[in-house]
């Protein structure tokens, strides 16, 4: 089953991480466990053997991961700040890009990355922290009161993609990262940001966002993932696309269902037709340049509840689940992120208006229209 977790994606397949989670982690009956007999489940003596295989011996550290680590110092030009944490199954560390003080204040820019050990997963993100550096008065031993600075620190924003200021030096630590290990894909914040049951009996110290969460099981539970983010949150999704390159045979025979379902309404006028994409026209909305998305080349609409989309000739199509409410084609695998409006049509010809509700961030939302979308009947 690719999407045991149901998370409802069509053309995208995370089935490798919902695995992995399933072997390291009780989600499917964590009913069955509880703190007290969690060292059971056979997944965390697996995770055990791992971190001891990585990290049991300074020598092996040193062969995989200081080797690494030496590697990202030389192409970046910039010292490599491990962040490990114990018995967590991921190599974790960061570069600072920016460093300032003003007076007892602190404000850093760093980029942070994380490599999974139970898998070949790998994240990147941006974080902006400040720290505030503060008098504190305190009772010492001897019963007189004593002065110390105590340090307050405060992650302020994730940046989750190549995005603005953290986009050239996002781009060559994910370059960098997969010259070294060239098997290794890259977990989206949207998928980090998924959650399991279960996953916490195992690690026990997860709160708030982490709970639970994807990113807890694959890299660690972190603080620093409980904060308000900025960037494309669904950064990666194209290296988990379902892409299958088709025979000529295959494609021949997809053209003949597609004709034979086009022929089945083609004097009635009605919207359960074929239609293949005639011209797409961009309309004034202006959006952010890293969104982006395919068009769909063919829409069979002949099935009342199930669309067919062709995103390109050479590749399988796509089924999804669809209704039709208030004059809009709301197609589920879309994710409520894309609707099409029907402005009209007639036995030959469908003109449709691409609508967009995406969430960026917790500030930033694009919505409004931003095609035109022109069919004729597919022939």
């Amino acid at each position: 089953m690719r999407d045991k977790l149901n998370w409802g994606y069509e053309i995208h397949d995370f089935s490798s991480i919902q695995n992995t989670l399933s072997k390291y982690f009780p989600i499917e009956n964590p009913e069955l466990y509880t703190k007290e007999n969690i060292g059971d489940f056979e997944g965390i003596k697996e995770m055990e053997g791992i971190l001891h295989y990585n990290y049991g011996t300074n020598k092996r550290y040193k062969e995989h991961w200081g080797k690494f680590k030496k590697f990202l110092k030389q192409e970046l030009k910039k010292p490599i700040h491990e962040s490990m944490i114990a018995w967590y199954p991921c190599y974790s560390g960061f570069i600072i890009l920016k460093k300032k003080k003003f007076k007892n204040l602190i404000y850093t820019k760093e980029l942070h990355f994380f490599i999974s050990l139970l898998g070949p997963y790998y994240t990147i993100f941006g974080i902006d922290k400040s720290e505030v550096e503060l008098e504190e008065v305190f009772l010492d031993l001897d019963g007189t009161d004593k002065i110390r600075n105590t340090t307050y620190p405060a992650n302020q924003v994730l940046t989750v993609s190549p995005h603005q200021e953290y986009k050239e030096p996002f781009l060559l630590l994910q370059t960098k990262i997969l010259e070294y290990f060239p098997s290794l894909k890259h977990v989206p914040y949207d998928i980090n940001n998924k959650r399991a049951e279960g996953i916490s009996l195992v690690y026990l110290d997860s709160e708030g966002k982490i709970k639970d969460s994807v990113f807890s099981a694959l890299f660690r539970p972190d603080d620093s993932f409980n904060t308000a983010t900025r960037g494309d949150k669904y950064f990666g999704f194209d290296e988990w696309l379902i892409i299958k390159k088709l025979d000529k045979d295959r494609i021949q025979e997809i053209h003949k269902d597609l004709l034979k379902n086009s022929l089945k309404n083609e004097s009635k006028l009605t919207i359960h037709k074929v239609w293949k994409l005639k011209a797409a026209n961009q309309l004034p909305l202006k959006i952010s340049g890293f969104f982006g998305m395919d068009l769909f080349k063919v829409l069979d609409l002949n099935d009342n509840t199930v669309a067919t989309i062709v995103y390109k000739e050479d590749e399988e199509p796509v089924k999804s689940n669809y209704s039709i409410v208030n004059e809009e084609i709301i197609i589920e695998s879309f994710q409520d992120r894309l609707k099409l409006r029907i402005v009209e049509f007639d036995v030959s010809q469908l003109k449709l208006i691409l609508h967009i509700d995406l969430k960026i961030d917790e500030e930033q939302t694009i919505k409004g229209d931003i095609l035109e979308l022109i069919f004729e009947v597919y022939k």
